[in-house]
């Protein structure tokens, strides 16, 4: 609420300045006073939100931009009594730079490709036996749908990535991610299983969460020794992994 709250009412405020109504500035300037308010309270929180676990471009961009839509707005309120024709023009500046933070933001939280990747046309999943690895097509896509938004470039959790197959082997702050063979002793197993109130279950509660079979694939993996060039074929045949997933 507190972040996405003075984005709307901002929006409302430019809205008025196209509005015909005889009560429209009056409006104008009251969301806007409210908004920008509210925008300032974010901003400052979010300037100490981006000290935590956050690396790369798309933080500056967001806390940068966020800085400049408060300073736009301030602006805008102080110039609200300028001619008509000034004021849209400054409008539209401020709901593009509203709509350029709101990117940056969406990278942080569901990576830099969450625009564009429901419009690409799916490749074809259907992978020969003799091909497939069990690393990179059966565990590597689960932690890219289900845990990669908050242990990537940008967004480093625990000091941990999951983007990258060095970040992977040498784990986070709280350890190596997997010990091979030993699943009731792999972080990774562990954070999963827990219960959903917890708030070290992975992934967190309000985020899309692991199915049985992704989460069986993914103890399964661990079991046979968590390696990362070990082909599909080359499981023994009578082992439950071979049998899930072929």
């Amino acid at each position: 609420l507190l972040l996405h709250f003075p984005i709307a009412v901002l929006i409302m405020a430019m809205f008025f300045l196209w509005i015909r109504d005889q009560n429209r500035m009056k409006y104008f300037s009251w969301l806007l006073l409210i908004g920008t308010n509210l925008a300032g309270i974010t901003v400052i929180a979010g300037l100490f939100l981006a000290t935590e676990d956050f690396e790369g471009d798309s933080i500056d961009w967001h806390k940068w931009t966020a800085v400049a839509t408060l300073a736009m707005a301030c602006a805008i309120y102080y110039l609200q009594y300028n001619k008509l024709p000034i004021l849209r023009a400054l409008a539209i500046s401020l709901t593009l730079l509203i709509v350029l933070t709101g990117h940056f933001g969406a990278e942080l939280t569901h990576g830099s490709n969450f625009l564009l990747a429901p419009l690409k046309n799916p490749m074809d999943d259907n992978i020969a036996l003799e091909k497939a690895e069990v690393f990179q097509h059966l565990v590597q896509p689960i932690l890219q749908s289900k845990c990669i938004t908050c242990h990537n470039a940008t967004k480093v959790k625990g000091e941990l990535r999951l983007d990258q197959l060095t970040g992977i082997q040498k784990g986070g702050k709280s350890g190596p991610l997997f010990v091979a063979g030993e699943p009731e002793l792999s972080l990774i197993i562990q954070r999963i299983h827990l219960p959903l109130e917890d708030e070290d279950h992975m992934p967190p509660k309000n985020k899309l969460q692991l199915s049985d079979e992704e989460l069986e694939i993914l103890r399964l993996w661990v079991v046979s020794g968590a390696r990362f060039d070990q082909k599909v074929a080359e499981l023994p045949k009578e082992e439950p992994f071979y049998q899930l997933v072929v």
